[in-house]
């Protein structure tokens, strides 16, 4: 019957409703047996592709582009594939796969999906260290009206002048950033600008603007970035010779982080500054917690 499709993707739907979603997801992969054809399959690859988890979801996602690119699931299935692999720092397969894929050019305005794909690209150039790439596809990102996207990637383009151009050029960037932007993307200006005067050596000055103690309850993907300020932070009070404000930021960021590589480092300059300041008894106390908590850490071996 051509509705025996229809009434198995509603069944499955049906039992998703109703929690059920291990019958559910057993109902989806039923219907790619049966119907593997059918005009609703890319649907139904989605609907696994979302609520699989996230190693098997790929596969679904796959046979969308793969299969399925004229659906209106492509775009979306593209980009999860494409965030798969930029989240695990697989920057060079992002590129790779974006040029494999056939994409249409004659499109004027740009999707949201495919801006969200631009990003992902650009970035994958910049962490590659391709910043002339990196730019282009940051400007493809950009609209007339700005939103989160175009904003990142302004963010993302200061980066490249940075890298390019150098400090001098990329500090008023930043400024007029933090100066333009609010929430999330305003902490990454901050971090930015922050950066900038880091590495121009204007310590006090970048101690302003690191988001170190910023409040990231609505912006959870954003730890790393409070816990590299938080280091930084750090670094520039040991070289304004503020140590005990040194110490104090790297043991915040030790006990806030400790499954960070960032923490072992932490503790092993907090051990640095108490031997350079002849207080060997807490030398000895810091080597010890390395040791106890990263014994197979490279650091660990140089505590002992």
């Amino acid at each position: 019957s051509p509705l025996a499709p229809l009434a198995k993707l509603k069944a499955a739907m049906t039992e998703m409703e109703k929690g059920d979603s291990t019958l559910a997801l057993v109902s989806l992969r039923q219907f790619l047996s049966l119907y593997p054809k059918d005009e609703l399959s890319p649907a139904v690859y989605f609907l696994l592709g979302v609520n699989e988890n996230e190693r098997n979801s790929q596969k679904y996602f796959d046979q969308i582009i793969q299969q399925n690119q004229k659906s209106n699931f492509f775009e979306v299935a593209y980009f999860a594939m494409q965030n798969y692999d930029f989240q695990r720092s697989n920057y060079q397969r992002v590129i790779t796969r974006n040029a494999s894929i056939p994409h249409d050019t004659e499109t004027a305005e740009k999707t949201f999906w495919q801006r969200a794909n631009h990003l992902l690209m650009a970035e994958s150039a910049y962490f590659l260290k391709h910043y002339d790439q990196a730019q282009a596809e940051y400007n493809l990102v950009m609209i007339e009206k700005p939103d989160d996207l175009s904003e990142k990637a302004r963010i993302g383009k200061a980066w490249c002048v940075l890298q390019t151009s150098g400090p001098d050029a990329a500090l008023p960037l930043f400024k007029e950033m933090r100066d333009d932007l609010l929430g999330e993307n305003r902490l990454l200006a901050d971090y930015g600008y922050a950066t900038v005067q880091f590495i121009r050596q204007e310590y006090e000055e970048a101690i302003k603007y690191y988001p170190a103690n910023a409040n990231i309850s609505s912006y959870p993907e954003l730890n790393p970035l409070v816990m590299k300020s938080l280091f930084r932070s750090a670094q520039c009070y040991y070289r304004l010779q503020y140590y005990l404000q040194a110490i104090e930021a790297w043991n915040k960021l030790a006990s806030t982080y400790p499954n960070s590589d960032l923490a072992v480092e932490s503790l092993y300059n907090i051990a640095d500054v108490y031997f350079r300041a002849d207080h060997f008894s807490q030398v000895d106390s810091m080597s010890q917690l390395i040791i106890q908590r990263y014994p197979d850490h490279h650091l660990a071996a140089e505590s002992y």
